[in-house]
């Protein structure tokens, strides 16, 4: 990640409580848990940026205030912001992270997976069934976003 811009989440991001639930795709929550149980897991980029040029992407602001509220655990973070004093600044510059982020990944993880059975089950109740999800699709930007041949729906 190369750009810095965005000082503020975007509105659709993951970590705020305030998004929408069920917009991501459960496997994209499931490779951040697995990504937060490493110490040398991954940076993430916001998924505003999924299309744009790698020079012009910049990093998830909500994931870089959770890992500001956890003291860093990302090592790779920390590499970032070592070597790099145009990430540095920006880490410092986003400030503190407030009431409005989930206060952990799983509490995340769990709210969306709540929303997403419930909406499951809504579907079947009006005899549609979800079948899938095109996950690399899903993966880079919210289900709202999709179109209509990334998620497949049958009527009985």
């Amino acid at each position: 990640m190369t750009c810095f811009r965005r000082d503020k989440p975007c509105a659709t991001c993951p970590f705020l409580m305030k998004t929408k639930l069920a917009l991501w795709h459960k496997s994209q929550f499931e490779m951040l848990k697995a990504s937060n149980a490493n110490p040398f897991g991954n940076t993430f980029g916001c998924h505003m940026d999924v299309e744009k040029e790698p020079t012009d992407r910049g990093p998830c602001v909500g994931w870089l205030l959770d890992q500001k509220r956890r003291y860093v655990p990302s090592l790779l973070l920390r590499i970032e912001l070592a070597s790099k004093p145009e990430a540095a600044e920006h880490f410092e510059r986003i400030g503190e992270a407030g009431p409005d982020l989930y206060p952990t990944i799983d509490a995340m993880f769990e709210a969306n997976e709540k929303a997403d059975r419930k909406l499951r089950r809504e579907a079947a109740k009006e005899g549609a069934t979800i079948i899938g999800v095109d996950k690399r699709r899903a993966m880079s930007v919210p289900r709202a976003r999709t179109t209509a041949r990334s998620r497949k729906v049958s009527t009985k």
